[in-house]
């Protein structure tokens, strides 16, 4: 009986199935004469073979026993109705006779029985594999960066004398610093130097680190899934890059990428293997596409044509990769040596036709198949699962635009912050030289828009031209320092990211109850101290499943401070007033609940997996259904997810007018009640230390928590925004007041420390627009207020009180 006769309905069988049974009889399979490999898939159906419906099944089977071709990959496809199965290749396709011997029989089982009772069919394809490999690489076809690098280009790498060429596969970050991820084998040792070419000389891009992957044991990647003496081949690591502004994270000649596809035992599974889709005998379309852009190949397209593709036995030990990867409909996928560390992307189509690019997968390796009397070769791609990489090596793909949590809160609140602290400014000389910048710095009361934020995307798109012409200094960290383009680059998954917030409501595993209690006062802010806290955080009491990212925003401010001080030492107003602008952005991130705790958008606690009865009928964004109507199936689900646009944007935008009068009561009536927690500010160490207090009030008056709770009982209501306000109305005022109370607390004493007079400037046109052209150039130059990670940090920073060394800067006094 064959097996589409069979009662046994084999599109029941899971990925578990087939791995089980390739497992308990891959020995046996291997024995067989000519077998050189095997991998988990889906039966391919020959081209030429007809369709069920067209023909009868049982003369389309009839047929096929007569059939004396060999199936081989190009001349074959996977088609709609195609089961799950195990691949077996051969080298060679011979008649059974001639594998029939007296005492053995080398004729491959059309299926493997289990145990069980489970029925697996096999797949025999000829595949003759290739001894041969094209070591030379043509430097003349490479194409090399000009002025900034990104996933695609190519990485040049000198071992025991012999140049060798690669591919940048991605950035990712690991919370502290910047890497290019690329293949073990090609970045070499720890320490190793990498270079790239730029305009024709070499360029050193990087070093080698010890963060690297090599083979690891199946059941440690796939705990679920059992398999012995099997290792998958992962061939990882990360390359510590020298100047981040010298990257971009789109991929060469593809563009900007979407989320990385988390694969895991839980969503892994045979829908990632192309198939081909027909209808009235004409192909319609096929899924699960994917593409990359090797340095040496330039762009690939082709398909998943197999899962854990066993490619090498030595010394009793199988060798698998997660991804066999061949060219569209059985072409040649046309990869060559030097695309090794390439980021593969699969391509999916929402239902309005938008392509979404999705990194899954780095290639390592490559085997090439004779097929034919003509020996044609098709090559494939080896490649490794990238969600596991990323998670041993705990890192995250750096992304050029951001789907993940905005730890920025809305313009209309930071330039309501900028404009408004200039108000609580008590010495006068200060506080008419930043009436004189109000425009640099923020915008006229009147003129502080929502709309800046508007969801109409030409309203949006309006502004934002706008703001390329002169951006006001107090959201110059959100739309200029954390965006990425040709002159900054720096982005929000990058340095500047961390400086905006800190989790300081953690519990530690040594009792202190969060980092308020680490530091207590001025001496207690230190990097070794925010280090210590970061280092002995309960991540289990309060259900973080990963290590929170090293925010570090008082010692930005700290940062800022000191060049502040340094600008007014050199008379230097254009640095200046930079520094005080940026400085309430920051300050301004301090007084808002959510940018001080882990519980930014949700408690992490109250994370659950969910039991959901589909509504409707769901796609995939290759349009393949992914639940149909009446489905149930399970999802993650954090109740308060949303709570940080929720509160810091929507109903501030919608309250704008409300928020700014309750704050300027606060000038004349309850200023001094805010500053009663005021540390004394006499360096950038206090001066961070003061912003540590802020935070700390700000969680008094409105504990994180609370915020959480109030939008999970009205996020249904039909009026969200009135709800929170209801609730938070006049803590909000009071928590925004206070950092405007702060901030100019901390301006004044950057005054005074420096010894400033108004007459310094009096010959200076701030409002000129010669004066916002140099500002502009300023807050262009990355260097000029350098966005750093906590280990980095410490050279920007003075310890010394009161004394500050004058710094270089080139005066701006007219």
């Amino acid at each position: 009986m064959l097996p589409i006769e069979t009662t046994f309905n084999f599109n029941q069988l899971s990925l578990k199935d087939l791995i089980e049974a390739r497992d308990t009889f891959h020995l046996h399979l291997m024995n067989k004469k000519n077998v050189i490999a095997t991998a988990i898939g889906k039966y391919r159906i020959r081209k030429n073979d007809p369709f069920p419906g067209v023909v009868p099944i049982t003369k389309t089977i009839a047929s096929s026993k007569n059939v004396k071709e060999a199936r081989t990959l190009s001349n074959s496809e996977i088609r709609e109705y195609s089961w799950p199965c195990i691949l077996v290749f051969i080298s060679q396709w011979l008649p059974a006779i001639d594998l029939i011997s007296e005492d053995n029989t080398d004729i491959l089982p059309k299926r493997i029985y289990m145990p069980d009772g489970r029925i697996v069919p096999i797949c025999v394809v000829e595949a003759e594999k290739s001894i041969i490999t094209d070591d030379n690489v043509d430097e003349s076809n490479v194409i090399f960066p000009t002025n900034v690098i990104s996933g695609g280009f190519p990485l040049i790498i000198e071992s025991q004398g012999v140049e060798r060429i690669a591919s940048v596969g991605c950035l990712v970050t690991d919370g502290s610093k910047y890497y290019a991820l690329t293949n073990k084998h090609v970045a070499g040792d720890a320490g190793t130097e990498v270079y790239t070419k730029m305009h024709g000389d070499l360029k050193r891009i990087g070093i080698s680190t010890d963060k690297q992957i090599n083979k690891v044991g199946f059941t440690d990647l796939y705990p679920e899934w059992n398999c012995k003496k099997v290792f998958v081949n992962n061939d990882i690591a990360l390359i510590e890059i020298d100047d981040v502004n010298q990257w971009k994270t789109e991929i060469l000649g593809i563009g900007q990428v979407d989320e990385m596809a988390d694969l895991d035992t839980s969503n892994l599974s045979l829908n990632l293997i192309s198939t081909n889709i027909y209808e009235n005998g004409k192909l319609s379309f096929t899924t699960s596409k994917v593409s990359a852009c090797g340095a040496v190949s330039g762009i690939l397209t082709g398909e998943i044509a197999a899962l854990f593709y066993r490619y090498k036995s030595k010394g009793g030990i199988e060798y698998v990769a997660d991804f066999l990867i061949g060219g569209a409909s059985g072409a040649s996928l046309n990869t060559h040596r030097g695309d090794s560390g390439t980021l593969w992307l699969l391509d999916t189509i929402d239902r309005d036709g938008k392509v979404y690019k999705q990194p899954f997968a780095v290639q390592w390796g490559q085997h090439d198949f004779f097929e034919g009397d003509s020996k044609f070769k098709n090559s494939f791609a080896l490649a490794t699962c990238l969600s596991n990489a990323c998670r041993i090596l705990d890192v995250d793909i750096v992304r050029g635009w951001n789907l993940d949590i905005d730890n920025s809160w809305g313009k209309t609140g930071h330039y309501s912050i900028g404009n408004l602290s200039i108000a609580f400014i008590a010495d006068n000389e200060l506080k008419d030289l930043m009436k004189e910048n109000v425009k640099n710095i923020s915008f006229d009361i009147s003129d502080i828009n929502p709309d800046w934020d508007s969801s109409n995307k030409e309203i949006k798109a309006q502004w934002a031209e706008k703001f390329k012409t002169y951006c006001p200094l107090a959201d110059v960290p959100d739309i200029i320092w954390k965006q990425s383009s040709k002159t900054t680059t720096w982005g929000r998954q990058g340095p500047e990211n961390v400086n905006h917030y800190l989790d300081a409501d953690l519990p530690l595993l040594d009792g202190k109850t969060d980092f308020f209690e680490v530091v207590k006062s001025k001496d207690d802010l230190t990097i070794k101290n925010i280090e210590y806290y970061y280092a002995n955080i309960d991540k289990k009491k309060v259900g973080l499943k990963t290590d929170p990212n090293k925010g570090i925003l008082p010692l930005r401010i700290w940062q800022i401070f000191d060049y502040m001080i340094h600008a007014l030492q050199n008379k230097d107003a254009h640095r200046f007033i930079l520094a005080a602008g940026v400085m309430t952005h920051y300050t301004g991130d301090a007084c808002q609940p959510l940018h001080s705790s882990y519980m930014a958008d949700g408690d992490p606690a109250e994370e659950t997996t969910i039991t959901v009865t589909a509504k409707r009928d769901s796609f995939h964004k290759d349009g393949s259904i992914s639940h149909k109507k009446g489905d149930v199936y399970q999802k993650q689900f954090n109740p308060g997810s949303g709570v940080h646009v929720a509160y810091e944007d929507h109903m501030i935008d919608t309250y704008k007018k409300e928020i700014i009068k309750g704050i300027q009561k606060f000038i004349s009536h309850g200023k001094n009640n805010l500053l009663k927690d005021l540390p004394a500010i006499t360096s950038g160490q206090s001066a961070g230390f003061a912003v540590v207090e802020l935070m700390k009030q700000t969680h008094k008056t409105i504990a994180p928590k609370d915020i959480i709770k109030s939008y999970e009982k009205n996020k249904n209501s039909g009026n969200l925004d009135k709800a929170l306000w209801a609730e938070f109305s006049d803590r909000t005022i009071e928590c925004m007041a206070r950092g405007c109370c702060f901030q100019s607390a901390i301006w004044e004493a950057a005054w005074k420390i420096s010894g400033a007079k108004a007459s310094w400037f009096k010959d200076v046109k701030f409002e000129s627009a010669d004066f916002r052209n140099a500002i502009k150039k300023l807050y262009h130059t990355p260097s000029e207020i350098h966005s750093c990670y906590i280990d980095e940090i410490s050279k920007e920073l003075s310890t010394k009180e009161k004394k500050h060394k004058k710094r270089s800067h080139t005066s701006s006094k007219k």
